[in-house]
């Protein structure tokens, strides 16, 4: 039986609790730590799942981290910021990568590993994006510059300290609890639901890849898997993808048709904010303004090569129709929260 000290940061969000639950499912004998900052851990700690203990931390500080972390087999990042904006990524993100990359420093006292959930933001916009492909320049000057910046750093790592570090990015996100977090979630589907229009931006004809929740999380676990941990690390990895070459206008269509099958109607509206009125309503939802930049993502067709883990690993994912119905539960047995998505 494995019996690992796990610590995973980011595990009260959609991704986080997700690989709570796996783990403490198929490995009860590990000690799963999840890092919260309030003592009750919201959702997860309703669940009081048997070997996970929330604990309160701070990822921003270094002595917490390394208080948390130490004595610790395993560390999870799943660490997703509420404030979309760039500026506070290019202040937050490194200095949450220093922090952790600093407890996986290996010596012969320590040989902690970590594995980090990213997003695909490094790839820039395009289709087949992946792993093989350049980054985008790195800096500060836009978020996926951050991201790419936090790759550039990563690299440097895996080179110095093979065996320590695995990256596993993710599409954007469909499942349930991530409304908030979704262009999938309370501005596209809760609207649906509620019988309105959806809002999509760039393109409602453009297809884009969508990743579901729990797959990310089955994707991670890996890490704990002893017939696969040691592939898993000095690479960068996709996340197989559950919604692949359909657009906005297809998945609206779908989602009606799942949400009501007896619905007449084949094609449902979907209305569509560009460049310009998200500079415009920009003066009054700032939130807005951060989308502007990720705009090519959206306008244009975005797929991503996921072929990678799924010839490793053998990784297929979640059914498109599974994955929506299980998103669809958020908005037909409770309230959607109605703040605005953020691009993952």
């Amino acid at each position: 039986m494995i019996s690992q000290h796990i610590v995973i940061f980011g595990a009260t969000g959609g991704v986080g609790i997700a690989l709570c639950e796996i783990l403490s499912r198929e490995y009860p004998n590990c000690k799963i730590q999840a890092v919260s900052r309030s003592t009750d851990g919201g959702r997860l700690g309703l669940e009081k799942l048997p070997n996970v203990k929330i604990v309160q931390g701070d990822i921003f500080d270094a002595a917490s981290v390394k208080s948390i972390t130490e004595s610790s087999d395993v560390i999870f990042c799943c660490v997703g910021f509420t404030e979309y904006k760039r500026k506070y990524w290019a202040q937050r993100w490194p200095l949450v990568t220093e922090n952790l990359l600093a407890t996986v420093t290996h010596s012969e006292s320590t040989k902690t590993k970590l594995v980090f959930q990213d997003n695909l933001y490094a790839y820039g916009p395009g289709t087949q994006r992946g792993p093989q492909d350049g980054r985008v320049p790195a800096g500060t000057h836009s978020k996926p510059a951050v991201r790419a910046l936090l790759h550039e750093r990563f690299q440097k790592h895996m080179t110095k300290f093979p065996g320590t570090l695995a990256v596993v990015g993710a599409s954007d996100f469909v499942g349930q609890h991530v409304g908030e977090k979704s262009m999938l979630g309370d501005t596209f589907m809760g609207k649906i639901v509620q019988g309105s229009t959806p809002l999509c931006f760039g393109s409602k004809d453009a297809k884009h890849d969508f990743c579901f929740v729990p797959d990310v999380a089955r994707a991670l676990a890996l890490a704990v898997d002893p017939d696969h941990e040691n592939a898993l690390y000095d690479s960068f990895w996709v996340v197989p993808n559950s919604i692949q070459n359909q657009s906005m206008q297809d998945l609206a269509n779908r989602i009606a048709t799942l949400h009501d099958p007896s619905s007449s109607t084949d094609k449902h509206s979907v209305s569509v904010l560009g460049v310009f009125s998200c500079y415009l309503l920009g003066l009054f939802i700032p939130f807005l303004w951060e989308i502007i930049e990720m705009m090519p993502f959206w306008k244009n067709d975005y797929s991503v090569d996921d072929t990678g883990m799924r010839k490793a690993f053998g990784l297929e994912p979640t059914p498109m129709d599974d994955a929506l119905r299980d998103m669809l539960l958020d908005y037909t047995t409770a309230t959607p929260s109605g703040s605005q998505p953020e691009a993952k």
